[in-house]
């Protein structure tokens, strides 16, 4: 004998139907639009909630969060329908393809990495990217040439051995340089240059540190609250 299990209502982000899905259904698609779409914790019963480890996923395309669990390798946004890959990326070739990931980008040596927009948690970039990189955490700069990327991220370092030439400007909240870096630096709290290191081009920061053997030979700005845009 075979028991029913009542279905639940649930309601499509995209046009607003209401539809009925097992209460374990984690994603399904609206039969009103046909538009795929996960199902939001809140519209399951308790009981049928995930249980384990949760992270919390930010959309970066529409600026929504939402909770997945922590042995999920992708995504969807509930709000936009952007799919987010849970995963690391390492790129040791030339690529164009879209990357929206929540873990760590590396782009090795010889490598050249083209979108758009390319997101990631933490970036190790030691050969070419070209678009607009935003890093949740840590970018490391660990290459040579001219990068022709717009970078935002909340820390980040310039390796010993890297010569780095920035196109666009770097947005960052803190920046460590130990090898050579010359750009248009953008920086909302500290930065510092290490014993090796050299700081070209302009510089807008909140402070600034000079350790014995570094050089700072950008046109500098001190303030107490630097541009966000």
């Amino acid at each position: 004998m075979s028991l029913s299990v009542a279905k639940v209502d649930v309601t499509c982000p995209h046009c607003g139907a209401t539809q009925k899905e097992p209460p374990r259904t984690v994603s399904t698609f609206c039969r009103s639009c046909s538009g795929h779409f996960e199902i939001a914790a809140r519209q399951q019963p308790a009981s049928a909630r995930p249980k384990g480890p949760q992270r919390d996923v930010h959309c970066y395309r529409c600026d929504a969060d939402h909770t997945v669990s922590r042995s999920a390798r992708s995504t969807l946004c509930p709000t936009c329908n952007a799919g987010i890959e849970l995963c690391d990326m390492d790129f040791s070739a030339n690529a164009s393809r879209p990357v929206d990931i929540r873990g760590k980008l590396r782009v090795r040596k010889g490598a050249h990495l083209n979108n758009s927009l390319i997101i990631c948690t933490d970036a190790r970039i030691e050969g070419q990217v070209t678009g607009t990189l935003l890093c949740e955490h840590q970018l490391e700069l660990l290459g040579s040439g001219k990068l022709s990327f717009k970078a935002t991220a909340e820390t980040t370092l310039v390796g010993h051995k890297a010569t780095m030439e920035l196109t666009y400007p770097l947005k960052t909240k803190t920046l460590e340089v130990n090898g050579c870096l010359t750009g248009q630096i953008v920086c909302t709290g500290t930065v510092r240059i290490h014993k090796g290191g050299i700081l070209r081009g302009s510089l807008e920061a909140r402070s600034l540190a000079v350790d014995r053997g570094g050089i700072c030979e950008a046109f500098t700005k001190i303030v107490s609250s630097p541009a966000a845009s």
